[in-house]
This record gives C-alpha cells, structure tokens and sequence, in this order.
C-alpha cells in the first residue's frame, strides 16, 4: 500500500523527505532565492521565500530561522547565495500546530559533491524529491 506522501506528495522539499534519505540529510547547491506567494499549512496564502536548488526539482521554503543561517553562511545579499551549497535537515517539533517534521539548515557548508571524502548525491535520491 502506498503512504500518504506518495498519494499526496508535496510541492517543497520536505522534513520528512529529507528524514527519510538514508544520510537523514541533504546537500544542496542553491540556483535561485525568491518571495511567491504560497498557501500555509492552514491555507491561507501568503508570501514565503523559497529557494530552487540544483538536487531537486522541487523548492524548499525557507524560514526566517533558515534564512538567518544562510546569511551566517554565505553573507547578507541572497543574490550571492547563489552557487553556494547548505545542507538541509529535518528538524521533529511542533509547527503550525501539529508535531511534524520541518527543514532547518546546518549551520555548516557541506563539502562539494566528489570531492575526496563526499558523500555522492544518487539519482535514486534526487528522483524521491522530485
């Protein structure tokens, strides 16, 4: 039987995609940092910022929280993000409400895809986000 993440899969990036990857994490490359309007989890729209990333099809929408880490990471002007890599995380607590997973970012830059050492990012696992 399918899981209701197949049956209904999300349009972010999720934690609990992220949770469910066998290195419970996710390094990425950022293509594009913007604001669209979104629907929160109660429905109601919004502006949120999201974030394309070369790993996925999909966006991850960034907290304020993430934002903030970024910026600790690779300066203050997101236009510069851009080709920088972060690592994404789930993160259990309660948001909106509701005891569910979230995506936080590491407050660490993650090593570049084949270098000696880093882990490979498989098609396997950019097709489950995708």
């Amino acid at each position: 039987m399918p899981k209701i993440r197949d049956l209904w899969p999300s349009t972010y990036i999720s934690g609990e995609e992220i949770h469910n990857l066998p290195e419970e994490h996710l390094d990425v490359t950022i293509k594009k940092v913007y604001r669209k309007k979104i629907k929160d989890p109660n429905g109601k729209d919004k502006f949120g910022v999201l974030c394309d990333v070369q790993e996925s099809e999909k966006p991850v929408v960034l907290c304020l929280t993430a934002g903030r880490t970024i910026q600790s990471l690779h300066g203050d002007e997101s236009a510069e993000w851009v080709g920088k890599r972060i690592r994404l995380v789930p993160v259990w607590g309660n948001f909106f409400g509701k005891d569910q997973w979230a995506v936080r970012v590491a407050t660490m830059v993650p090593p570049i895809k084949g270098a000696a050492g880093a882990a490979q990012v498989s098609s396997p696992v950019r097709s489950r986000l995708s």
